[in-house]
């Protein structure tokens, strides 16, 4: 390499596209990794590539221009084109995952913030709480309750899946967008369950709260995370407080501030402020860091993220495996949870 910097190209949505918020806040979470843990690594930025022979193209520059390693594409389309690829030229990173109907690239891991594992390790977790609290009950009864949209389905399948693995009982899913309010609540009360996953809104949620009562336990991803507490101004509203008690899953950088490699980067409210931002932050942070790791040869390490436990055994599964925090709604804020 001739004593030259190792390089690396991100591949992220073009700065005037549907994605370019998404896409600034990955790179300022790589560049606060760079910046911090980088040193003989420089970083070139590509746009993603918008069809297949954009991909074949690109991945031919990379050969030619002794790319080591290839971070991204962010979006689910883009990675479903290094599918189409099949054996990837240059090692890449994905930051995202193919639909479960395309092919995995070769020559690639995959990392991202699966909306499907979030939900199978709540399920898990709701399971064993499950069991502890009514030991007697078999099988536990558990109902999903979503929107239509498509990651609100595949959350909650996800949930059903790892439920019925556990040997729960999943009841017929409710779609809370698809029924007038009069039928939702006859169906909520209708239908009643150990558990209850919610893959809605929040402010949706804290009235399922209502409709459900207190005692009942409700589950869901880190798409119910409202905010962040430690944020200048943030404000506990009154539909936070409803969610009291609801079991969630949530980033460490979200609920555990002196974690150590939380407190290794800034937090960027002022330029991020939105939630969703800042996973996506720490998306680029841990990316970075995994990086790290694949140009040192690891295929096999473990990582105590921002974004949760990373591990990777890339011989047996070319997946980054993720185990977030489990965490509660407490006063109206996510707190991490004490797991006995």
């Amino acid at each position: 390499m001739g004593g030259g910097p190792t390089r690396i190209a991100l591949l992220l949505p073009p700065d005037d596209g549907a994605y370019r918020t998404a896409a600034a806040a990955v790179l300022a979470g790589v560049q606060a990794a760079h910046l911090r843990d980088g040193r003989g690594i420089a970083i070139e930025l590509y746009d993603e590539p918008a069809n297949y022979d954009e991909c074949t193209a690109l991945y031919r520059s990379f050969s030619s221009r002794s790319i080591q390693l290839v971070v991204g594409p962010l979006t689910r389309d883009a990675v479903g084109l290094l599918g189409e690829l099949g054996q990837l030229r240059v090692r890449t990173l994905t930051l995202n995952y193919p639909d479960l109907d395309s092919p995995t690239p070769g020559n690639a891991v995959l990392f991202g913030l699966s909306i499907e594992s979030e939900s199978g390790q709540i399920a898990r977790f709701a399971f064993d709480e499950g069991t502890r609290r009514a030991p007697w009950r078999r099988p536990l009864v558990a109902l999903t309750i979503s929107n239509s949209s498509p990651l609100g389905r595949r959350s909650a399948q996800a949930f059903i899946d790892m439920w019925q693995l556990h040997g729960g009982t999943a009841l017929e899913p409710v779609e809370i967008d698809t029924r007038v309010p009069s039928e939702l609540r006859a169906a909520l009360r209708r239908n009643r369950a150990d558990v209850y996953f919610v893959a809605v809104h929040p402010d949706v949620a804290g009235m399922l709260r209502t409709v459900l009562g207190a005692d009942a336990m409700l589950y869901g991803s880190s798409m119910l995370n409202v905010g962040f507490a430690d944020a200048p101004g943030a404000a506990v509203t009154r539909a936070a407080r409803e969610l009291d008690g609801l079991r969630l899953v949530a980033m460490p950088w979200q609920v555990q501030p002196a974690h150590p490699a939380v407190m290794a980067y800034p937090k960027s409210y002022a330029k991020l402020p939105h939630v969703e931002l800042q996973r996506l932050y720490a998306l680029g942070i841990d990316a970075f860091r995994i990086a790290r790791e694949l140009l040192a040869g690891r295929d096999t390490f473990e990582l105590d993220g921002v974004t949760g436990n990373l591990r990777l055994e890339a011989r047996g599964n070319p997946r980054v495996a993720r185990e977030m925090v489990i965490a509660t709604y407490q006063d109206g804020v996510v707190v991490a949870l004490g797991v006995p």
